[in-house]
């Protein structure tokens, strides 16, 4: 095992709340699934505690940029983890940028991997939690992915990982027992993302369910849409920046809207 993997297996438990190595590399692993980092830019948004771009970065990465502006969504202390993240990884490519998403301009270079684990419902969770029927809300989100876009190479990947706001719990007003803090409402389904997403630019690559660890050998079991109804409801939405960059990506179309409206 080489050093950065060490450091990697040792940050992670110590800083980024997983009980064990083999639970952290099982997460990443799961949601980098035939990635390759090698000599990638990569930006995460929403980095929390920066598990995921340390792992970036021990792959292989060129550069990663860890953006986690500490604003809704975001804990008590989490930039303090952050830093000790970067600094323990002791890697001059790892960077950290306390802006948030809107504010971030590119710096000359453009990102082939954008990861949201998490962190897609904080960009604006008032405009989300309406965004399946609100058309100013539709509005709102995609600027955002327009200006994510932006920051992209044609050909790169968003990688977007997130709670569906279609879940059996949700829907008899419960508490689900397994995810007793999850606030369904500002949640949306992976449907919603794409009718927003899609008609800037990119096509799904893939879109899967959470499968927890003991199960990892049978992904049939468990990590479908189905049975994640009943459970977790997480999803990880794959979606590759294929159109060429001076597409009028800004048009919004008032039947796009219609559309994310209907999607309830």
């Amino acid at each position: 095992m080489s050093n950065t993997s060490q450091q990697f297996d040792r940050l992670a438990v110590e800083l980024g709340g997983y009980k064990t190595p083999q639970r952290a590399r099982a997460r990443c692993l799961e949601l980098f699934r035939d990635i390759d980092f090698r000599g990638k830019e990569v930006l995460e948004i929403g980095a929390g505690a920066g598990v995921l771009s340390t792992f970036a970065v021990v792959c292989g990465a060129k550069r990663v940029v860890a953006l986690e502006p500490a604003a809704e969504g975001s804990r008590i202390g989490i930039h303090d983890k952050l830093t000790l993240m970067r600094d323990g990884l002791n890697q001059p490519h790892f960077e950290i940028s306390r802006q948030r998403l809107q504010d971030y301009a590119i710096d000359g270079s453009e990102f082939d991997i954008v990861v949201m684990y998490n962190t897609v419902n904080h960009l604006d969770e008032s405009a989300c939690s309406e965004v399946h029927r609100d058309p100013r809300a539709v509005e709102t989100y995609q600027q955002l992915f327009d200006h994510v876009r932006r920051l992209m190479k044609v050909g790169g990947l968003l990688l977007i990982a997130d709670c569906s706001r279609e879940n059996f719990f949700a829907s008899l007003n419960l508490r689900n027992p397994l995810a007793p803090d999850i606030d369904w409402q500002i949640h949306q389904s992976p449907r919603t993302w794409e009718r927003l997403i899609l008609p800037l630019g990119f096509t799904r690559k893939s879109l899967s369910w959470y499968t927890p660890l003991l199960f990892r050998n049978m992904p049939w079991l468990i990590g479908n849409r189905w049975v994640n109804y009943f459970l977790w409801s997480h999803f990880l939405l794959k979606l590759e920046y294929s159109r060429n960059r001076e597409s009028p990506a800004r048009n919004r179309s008032i039947d796009l809207q219609l559309a994310a409206m209907n999607d309830r």
